[in-house]
């Protein structure tokens, strides 16, 4: 859901783009825009840092630091804050090379209404925010995933990682090297059946199967190199 309110830092040092910008946003309602303003790049670093606005537009000719070095150095210090940047230079190359680095979007100056402008800025907010929520997610899912392989490789009962119809080995841990006497290349690329000893190989699959997401206790199993009992570690990829 869009925010009803937010917070805009202007960096620019031109009065009459800056009442330009102040007034076409001033027009809209719904959202509405609480607009700041910094004249320089030092004073809209000390702003972003104190009151982390919802989002920086940034002109790129400002007197203490011109072209794409100061986006360069919003994204570095700021990383979170989505930056639309508003210039008067209609420069493909600088375009891209603005979007590259990180800028949301990239307007040009005497180019946008009230409307494009809104726009473009609670777009900007929310492309950014789907961003941030998407980074926070794959970090959460490679966490979540060294945590498993750490818990699998470190589990103290033998267990196999197979593919769920197949039932190919694709991954053991290190109590299957230790108590049955195989190597890995033994193992992985062949069917879990074929390192046991079985009566009935059909019943055994269904219940691998049936049990394989998480371990499972099956009775009467011996490997066929020792004859050892297994008696759980079967996961399902």
């Amino acid at each position: 859901m869009f925010k009803d309110t937010f917070s805009v830092l202007l960096i620019e040092d031109s009065n009459a783009d800056y009442r330009l910008i102040q007034e076409y946003l001033g027009e809209s309602q719904s959202p509405s825009f609480q607009i700041s303003r910094s004249t320089d790049f030092s004073a809209g670093l000390s702003f972003i840092t104190n009151e982390s606005p919802d989002l920086v537009m940034l002109d790129l000719s400002l007197p203490d630091r011109t072209g794409l070095e100061a986006l360069s150095e919003i994204k570095r210090k700021f990383p979170q804050i989505p930056v639309i940047i508003c210039s008067g230079a209609e420069d493909k190359d600088i375009t891209v090379n603005a979007l590259q680095i990180g800028a949301q979007d990239y307007v040009y100056k005497g180019k946008f209404d009230s409307y494009s402008l809104s726009r473009s800025l609670v777009f900007a907010y929310e492309r950014n925010r789907l961003a941030l929520e998407l980074e926070k997610k794959s970090v959460f899912e490679q966490e979540s995933e060294e945590r498993y392989r750490l818990f699998f490789q470190y589990n103290p009962h033998p267990a196999f990682l197979f593919e769920h119809d197949s039932l190919e080995i694709l991954e053991i841990n290190r109590a299957v090297l230790e108590k049955y006497g195989y190597e890995e290349k033994d193992l992985i690329g062949k069917s879990i059946l074929q390192i046991f000893e079985l009566s009935d190989f059909d019943k055994v699959k269904q219940e691998i199967i049936f049990f394989s997401l998480g371990p499972i206790k099956l009775p009467r199993l011996s490997t066929k190199k020792e004859r050892r009992k297994i008696d759980r570690g079967y996961y399902r990829l």
